[in-house]
């Protein structure tokens, strides 16, 4: 990405120079006339050099995007029409070749065919004036407007590098497009494999004969199977996801799992005996660490059997 800016702002840089360097030789052609001025075009030979200054002091990441080349090349046929009109004079006629120079790089959409293009309309040009000059061709090329045709090829450049830019910007903008909904099927596929073993999971938890409640490291309730929502008289989705001292259902089984967090004591069917909705159950209690491929600790298992 930054390689590319860099390019686009040199790019852009080089073209502006070339004009620059344009409307400065121009400016010394025609000296004498520049002098008897009123000073303008001494300040618009000025505004342009700024101007390249200005653009060149940009960061690259301004060069993002079509956005500032659009105003660049809004702002350079501004100069160009005030460059042409002011030091090779400009007519009707050459306006019309411009915008038909604009139109012709829009549609060829390659750098490499600019040159092509401004060489057309170029000629264009030249047929133009010369059959509406008694001279004809050889009349033409004494005038001084023949000045105008570098404009042609700068602006030729200018609008093919243009087209073609935002060019390779929709079709970037089309291959996001069509990798984001490959991306999003993908996404959708692995929504629905996850959501399918999570169900797997849930329903292998429910078929076992044990209650079963599951915690992450920090105590927390992952799971709590269908035979632990019986043995406690408890909903489980009023015990998921809550710490377990905060499940005053499962308070005779505190100390059995406090012991395994914090003294690491597991258990092995130690017996107590429990009151649910005024029945008194007698369980057999086992607890687990829920270990990793390091042996570090990342849960606890709480199983418990109903033996009466």
């Amino acid at each position: 990405m930054e390689d590319r800016l860099k390019q686009t702002k040199r790019s852009i840089t080089f073209i502006r120079a070339v004009l620059t360097l344009i409307i400065i030789l121009l400016g010394i052609y025609n000296f004498g006339g520049i002098i008897e001025s009123s000073g303008f075009v001494f300040f618009y030979i000025a505004a342009v050099i700024m101007s390249n200054i200005f653009f060149g002091l940009l960061p690259e990441k301004m060069y993002e995007g079509m956005k500032l080349h659009y105003i660049i090349f809004v702002l350079d046929i501004i100069l160009v029409s005030f460059g042409a009109y002011w030091l090779a004079g400009l007519t009707f006629k050459m306006l019309m070749v411009i915008f038909l120079t604009i139109f012709m790089a829009a549609i060829g959409q390659s750098v490499g065919l600019s040159v092509v293009i401004a060489a057309v309309t170029a000629l264009i040009y030249f047929f133009i004036r010369s059959s509406g000059n008694d001279a004809g061709f050889a009349g033409f090329m004494q005038e001084k407007e023949i000045m105008n045709i570098p404009f042609l090829f700068v602006i030729s450049l200018h609008a093919s590098y243009l087209a073609e830019k935002a060019n390779e910007e929709i079709a970037e903008k089309k291959k996001m497009k069509k990798a984001y909904g490959e991306l999003s099927e993908k996404l959708k596929g692995s929504h629905e494999d996850l959501e399918s073993m999570l169900e797997f999971h849930t329903r292998v938890y429910d078929s076992l004969e044990n209650g079963l409640i599951i915690m992450d490291a920090s105590g927390i309730i992952k799971v709590f199977n269908a035979r632990a929502e019986e043995i406690f008289v408890l909903r489980g989705n009023k015990a998921r996801n809550l710490h377990f001292k905060h499940v005053e259902a499962i308070s005779d089984v505190f100390e059995l799992i406090n012991n395994l967090i914090l003294k690491k004591q597991a258990a092995e069917k130690m017996a107590i005996s429990i009151q649910a909705m005024g029945i008194i159950k007698k369980l057999l209690v086992s607890t687990y660490h829920v270990k990793d491929r390091d042996n570090n600790i990342t849960g606890y298992i709480c199983s418990v059997e109903q033996v009466f």
